[in-house]
């Protein structure tokens, strides 16, 4: 796609908000619960960190990339969230609750809750319109989930449970749902899988993204162990060597972040993306083009 041919605003909002395509699954076996992500994103500069809650708050780790925004993240009392795209939509917003961001919203959430339950009821006490285009999951110990759409937000208790960058509340046939690998996903929840790592990390594996021209698509997969505090990780859909994190070791060492690239070993498909520049890599081209943009404005108001 050639940015320098669209309208301007358009342009605009395609540099702010980089095209993602994530995957996300649980599954709840025997009163175990494993949760996996695949985050897809154009980022070279992806972390994990660490942060210690204040008096009677929750420390959680998130994952994300540098500009401190979480994407995914787990609490000590094993209440985890990701965040994926979804098809924005008109609806009347709720104007008399005070109005909250995505990433404001997910912290709030895993510092204050325990469970999907306490995060439904401080949730509605926002007006959370802003998630539109976006929406959250939760998912606690008990396998209970939390689905957070821009207008509306409901639980769910399936054994397993999958989605992608589709509209959940709106979606009467997931079968329907036009995504290969999250439809491949499904089918091997569906076969009666179990909660082990050796079982999530098929399943990420299977739902992954790698496209032709770079092999770029997901930047990393995690697997949540909630019971556990356990954080397991893959870099860049290279599945051969795992990273895993014990949230309350980590909590002990007081709050820190991890640049994820260093954490593996190097990656030849990365080394490509990271030569191949893009607006959402690269500063000047990012100020150039935005550049361009306003020239562009200007000459069509002239």
């Amino acid at each position: 796609m050639n940015l320098l041919n669209l309208p301007a605003a358009v342009a605009l909002s395609l540099l702010a908000f980089p095209a993602t395509a994530c995957t996300f699954f649980k599954v709840t076996v025997a009163g175990h619960t494993m949760v996996g992500n695949n985050e897809d994103a154009w980022s070279i500069d992806p972390r994990i960190w660490f942060e210690n809650g204040k008096e009677g708050e929750y420390g959680a780790v998130y994952l994300g990339q540098n500009n401190s925004t979480p994407q995914g993240g787990m609490n000590e009392a094993g209440l985890l969230f990701d965040g994926l795209r979804s098809p924005a939509k008109s609806f009347a917003r709720d104007t008399g609750k005070p109005p909250i961001h995505f990433d404001d919203l997910a912290r709030r959430v895993l510092r204050s809750c325990a469970n999907v339950h306490e995060a439904a009821a401080l949730i509605r006490t926002f007006d959370f319109s802003q998630l539109n285009g976006a929406y959250l999951i939760f998912v606690d110990r008990s396998g209970e989930y939390l689905v957070v759409e821009a207008d509306t937000l409901f639980t769910g208790h399936d054994a397993t449970y999958a989605i992608t960058n589709f509209c959940v509340s709106t979606c009467a046939d997931f079968d329907s749902v036009p995504s290969e690998r999250y439809q491949r996903g499904r089918a091997m929840l569906a076969t009666g899988g179990d909660t082990s790592l050796t079982f999530c990390t098929s399943v990420v594996k299977g739902m992954h993204a790698c496209r032709k021209k770079l092999g770029e698509g997901t930047l990393y997969s995690n697997i949540f162990d909630p019971q556990r505090g356990l954080l397991h990780l893959y870099f860049y859909h290279e599945y051969g060597t795992l990273r895993t994190f014990d949230l309350k070791d980590e909590l002990a060492k007081g709050d820190h972040s991890l640049d994820m690239i260093a954490l593996f070993p190097p990656n030849a498909e990365f080394a490509k993306l990271v030569a191949y520049r893009t607006p959402f890599h690269s500063l000047t081209l990012r100020v150039f083009l935005l550049f361009a943009a306003l020239v562009a404005v200007l000459f069509g108001a002239y």
